[in-house]
This record gives structure tokens, sequence and C-alpha cells, in this order.
């Protein structure tokens, strides 16, 4: 075959295969790319063309190696150009941002207009974490073309990772005048909109996606969460059964499988709710540790006689408060139980009923037979709506602290009333479980206020909300506070204590004080739903969200109740 006959028959291969590669059959356009450089091996077009093909098929690695042979061979500065803007590509892909940013900038020298390059610019300084000059690619690749969908887009997730919701909002209205149907639009609107508070909002977005594309991934479970942060319940179990069904091996099916149990929880079917809470031992990308040894996870309370078990601390310490409880119920079985446990709480718990030792958490443990995550202990007795075990108290202060604490708050004057409105920043939920501190002030304000003597036992507070609690007459105790041990002392010393949904609200029910428990409109499971007592704890009196967010109302039924109570 001459070299005319082979530079022949590489063309009609490589037009064969850019026809092939337009039309999306990646495979054969591959081999002809393949057979066009094996008869004109430094042919810079089938070069490039094999360079994208492959970066398109997901072999990143290979990709890099064909484009540097295609950028070597280019013959001109505009075919130069868009070799390196898909090698930038491709070493994106691999993690190689330095050296894709560096292609992309080389790329852009050449075609400064092309609005694809200034967004691919963009999102490699985004994973650099270089937000504002991110922001700025997507505003240039804009300015270039207005309707750009994927610069628009970008730019909606970088607002909406730097919180501008309002922004981010805005910019998606935009790309969905251009195009009505985009789903990434819809879904990212959903998020924004879940994340802002907006439930109704979220969900119509889901919903619209559900319509557009029924069959998309992980939607169902994005609309069963609006469902449930709605409180409409009975609708989130059948939207989570139907969206596991359909995508059972979703990355998110673990953590929808736990909002599935909460919901049911929530309602008090504890049968179809407590199995599913198990799903967060499963889920690789969860907080919650793994068993110390699987095979000898606790599944039953049969058989524990004359056996050790170990406690594993999971979750938060309000958790571990509340379950701790069954610790004297395996001691009944004859079990001698090790219950693990942060520092704050060590020696509260080790004066709990039916702990034989308590050791650190992270510490190797001694030899036991069974061990179980505190918090399927109810699963573990199977536990029922009308089965809780509620004996308080079961908790005690050590009397060593006590004494100390008696005296540190001096004799009683009035009835005494601790206070705490914030749970810990880090928990997942706390931006709704938390009240801002210029929303609790009012109850120091309410009628009959005055005739308490009011502590805080906030944990955390800054200096500014002390010395605004001491000017409204709050004694601030948290200062000389150490652990657990010293708030259970404190909190017996109180006649009240009125707490979001925190450690110290399990903490004063656990001790049997009264407690009143100031509830968002989405609770957490064990609070169940409309009802102002609580089974776990016999003392506790609960305060709920009318609708979300509405911490005034709650804070308005407070303060009627403690002016009743004065």
């Amino acid at each position: 075959m001459t070299d005319d006959d082979r530079a022949a028959r590489a063309e009609r291969d490589l037009a064969e295969a850019q026809g092939l590669h337009r039309a999306g059959k990646v495979a054969g356009a591959l081999s002809l790319y393949r057979r066009a450089i094996e008869a004109q091996p430094g042919h810079p077009r089938a070069l490039a063309g094999l360079g994208a093909c492959l970066a398109q098929s997901g072999d990143f690695a290979q990709a890099v190696g064909v484009l540097d042979r295609a950028l070597f061979a280019a013959t001109g500065e505009r075919e130069a150009a868009l070799v390196t803007a898909n090698l930038g590509n491709a070493l994106q892909e691999l993690g190689r941002k330095g050296e894709a940013l560096a292609a992309f900038d080389g790329a852009l020298v050449v075609l400064p207009s092309n609005p694809d390059l200034h967004v691919n610019r963009g999102n490699v300084l985004r994973t650099m974490e270089r937000d504002e000059e991110a922001v700025a690619a997507y505003v240039r690749a804009l300015s270039l073309d207005s309707g750009h969908g994927r610069a628009l887009l970008a730019l909606a997730h970088v607002q909406r990772d730097r919180r501008d919701r309002v922004a981010a909002l805005a910019v998606l209205e935009r790309l969905l005048a251009i195009d009505p149907r985009s789903l990434e639009a819809h879904t990212l609107r959903g998020h924004v909109f879940f994340e802002s508070g907006d439930f109704e909002s979220a969900l119509f977005s889901y919903e619209l996606v559900v319509r557009l594309a029924p069959d998309r991934s992980g939607i169902g479970l994005l609309r069963a969460d609006a469902l449930r942060r709605l409180g409409r319940h009975e609708e989130a179990i059948l939207a989570y059964e139907a969206a596991l069904a359909a995508a059972p091996d979703h990355p998110d099916r673990f953590t929808a499988r736990v909002s599935l149990g909460t919901c049911h929880l929530l309602l008090g079917q504890f049968a179809q709710g407590l199995p599913c809470l198990e799903a967060r031992i499963s889920d690789p990308r969860g907080p919650a540790p793994r068993p110390l040894d699987p095979a000898r996870t606790l599944d039953g309370v049969t058989g524990v006689q004359g056996r050790t078990v170990l406690l594993r601390f999971e979750q938060g310490l309000g958790d571990a408060i509340q379950f701790c409880r069954y610790a004297p119920m395996l001691a009944e079985r004859g079990a001698s139980v090790v219950l693990e446990a942060p520092d704050a709480l060590r020696e509260l718990l080790a004066s709990a009923p039916g702990v034989a030792r308590v050791i650190p958490v992270g510490a190797d443990p001694e030899p036991f037979d069974y061990n179980v995550f505190l918090a399927s202990l109810p699963l573990a007795f199977g536990t029922r709506l009308d089965t809780i075990p509620a004996p308080v108290p079961y908790l005690r202060a050590p009397p060593e602290q006590r004494t100390r604490w008696r005296d540190r708050l001096g004799p009683r004057a009035r009835p005494r009333v601790g206070l705490v409105w914030r749970g810990n920043a880090r928990h997942e939920n706390d931006a709704q479980r938390s009240i801002p501190i210029e929303r609790i002030v009012p109850l120091l304000l309410a009628p009959g206020a005055g005739r308490f003597e009011w502590f805080n036992l906030q944990r955390e507070a800054s200096d500014a909300e002390l010395l605004h609690l001491v000017r409204l007459g709050v004694r601030n105790v948290v200062e000389e506070i150490t652990d657990l041990a010293d708030t259970a002392a404190i909190v017996e010393e109180l006649d009240l204590v009125i707490s979001v949904d925190t450690s110290v609200a399990h903490l004063a029910g656990a001790l049997g004080k009264p407690v009143w428990i100031l509830l968002a409109f989405e609770p957490d499971w064990r609070w169940m739903l409309g009802r102002g007592d609580s089974p776990w704890y016999p003392t506790a009196r609960l305060f709920r969200q009318p609708g979300a967010g509405d911490w005034q109302a709650v804070v308005e039924d407070v303060g009627k109740a403690l002016f009743e109570a004065g």
C-alpha cells in the first residue's frame, strides 16, 4: 500500500470515526480512530479525536498520553488550543488540578471568546477552593453567551455553596427561563429551597423533576425528605418505600432507610421503625463507628446470663443518657454490663444502676461476649410504645458534687429555673432545634418570670449573650461546670429546666426533674408527634412549634405556662 493509499484510508476512517463520535457511538469511534492512526501514526486530527473519545469513555490516563501526542502533532494555533482544552478536561478528572488550570489558561490565550473554556476553567478553580476566581470565570462566560446553561448552573452551585441562596435562586430562574425542562436546575433549586427551610417549594421542585424524569436516580428520596420535613409522615413513608424499591443500591439508601424509620417512630410505630434505624450502622458515609466484633453483636437479650455485654457509645451525649436506661435491664438478666462513654459522661454514668464498669471511648475494651450500640438497645429489647422503660430517676448526681453545688448556689429564695436555648452547633439539625438568643429573651420578660430565680445552663454561650442575660437577672454557673456530673448536680438543685432538644433535656428527664422541652416543628423521632408528654421521660412537658421556624409561638406558650405555674 502506497503512502497516498494509507493517507486516503486514514482520512476515510477519520471521517467515519468523527461521525460515530458525534452520534455518541464511542466504541465504534475508538476503533476507527485507532485504525486511522495505524495508517498515519502522526495524524493530528485522529490523535485529537482518539484522545477526546478516550476521555469521554472514562479512560483519562490514556487520554492524557494520546492528547500529548496530538498537541505535539498539531499544525496550527487553533488546533493546538482545542487539544489543550481537552487535555485540561482529562487532567482535571485525574485530579491534576494545577496542570488542568495551566492547560485552560493556555487554550484561552488563543480562544479568549470561548465560553466553554471559561466554564471549564471556573470548574477547576472551584475544586481548588478559589471560589472568587471561579465566579469571575463563570461571569466572563456569561458575558460571551448570556444563555450559557453550564455557566448558569455552575454559578448557581457556587452561590449555593457560599449560602447566597437568593443569588442562587435568581440564577436558576434565568436558566429555567431558557430551559424550562432542565432537570439539574429544578433539582438544584429544590436543594436551595430545602436548605433555606422552604420545604413546600422544595417539594414542588422535586415533584417537577419526578414528572419530567420519573426514573431519575434519587429524586424520589429527595421528594420523601421534603414530605417528612413538612410533617406529612404517612406520605413520606410511602415515598421512601417506593424510592428505595426503585433504587435499592442508591448511595443515599442508608440515610433514607433511617429517615423512613424516623417517620414510623414519630407516629409511634416502633415495630416498623426501630429496625430501619439499624441502617445507620451500615452506612459507609455515616458517623457511627463499626461494632468491635460483628460476630458478637447483641441481636436480642436472651442468653446474656453470665456474659459480658459492651455498650458502645455513638451519636451524642443525649442518646447515651436516654439509652443507658437499658443497662439495669441487662443486669437483671444476669449480664455484666460495660459501658463506653466520653469523658464528659463517665463520672455520671459510672453510678448508673446495672453498670459494672465505664471505659473511655476508643480505649481497648476488656474481654466481652457481646457488643451493641446504645441506640440499638430499644430494638434488642423489642421496645414498643407501651413498653418503654421509664423508671425515673435512673441517674443521680454524685453526692460530693451535689453537696458542692448546693453550697455554691446558696439558700433558695424563689423557685429555680435552668435555661438552655441552643444545642451542639456541630449537630446536623442544630439550625432547626436551637433558638436564637433574641427569641428566648421575651421569656425572661414575660409576666410572672420575675417570680423565679433563673440560671443559665447554656455551655459555649458568647460573652455578649452572657452579659445580656446577667442584665436580665440570670445567674451564670456554666463557667464552673467541668462535665455532666456537675450539670446533674446543678439540675438536682433546680425546680424546673427549660431546654431545647439537647443533652440537658435528657439529663433532667433521667434525673426525674420537671423539664419543659422546646421542639422544632419536625422534632427528633423520640418526641413523636402531637403530644405534650413523653413516654421516655414522665416528668417532661413538650412545647412544639405550630409551624416550621415559629419559635415565637413556643416562647409565648412557655411564658403562659410559667405564669400559671407561678
